[in-house]
């Protein structure tokens, strides 16, 4: 990913490269990130909000869920999670595996489009959630 962002320009933030199944961008607050995680067993990527705590965060993009949706261009899978602290606002690509890597850089694209699109949507909404 970082190689991605480096050699495309992408205007995102580089982070030590690791080796878990997931990649994380600030959003300007410690409440929230944008959160990449790698699904190999069911072949995605899951591209989200990560709202660590603060379920008045959640509910206040619900109540906006449909404007944010339009900003954002699709459907979003939205999870308060009540049983536990966090919860997130989810979108996801198909065709992930780490044993074929034949489409990775189309994946990167489009994980980098999703992380504009919801940097788009979100960011009005979460000005006031710092």
């Amino acid at each position: 990913m970082n190689t991605y962002i480096e050699e495309n320009n992408v205007k995102l933030g580089l982070r030590k490269p690791g080796y878990d199944h997931w990649y994380d961008f600030r959003m300007g607050s410690s409440k929230y990130h944008l959160t990449v995680n790698l699904l190999d067993g069911e072949n995605k990527i899951r591209v989200a909000l990560w709202i660590n705590e603060g379920k008045d965060i959640f509910d206040n993009l619900y109540n906006n869920k449909d404007e944010i949706e339009a900003i954002y261009g699709n459907m979003l899978e939205w999870d308060r999670k009540d049983m536990q602290k966090a919860s997130w606002v989810a979108d996801y690509i198909d065709g992930f595996s780490y044993d074929d890597q034949s489409n990775w850089h189309e994946l990167h694209e489009k994980v980098i489009s999703k992380i504009h699109n919801f940097q788009k949507a979100l960011r009005p909404f979460l000005k006031n959630a710092r």
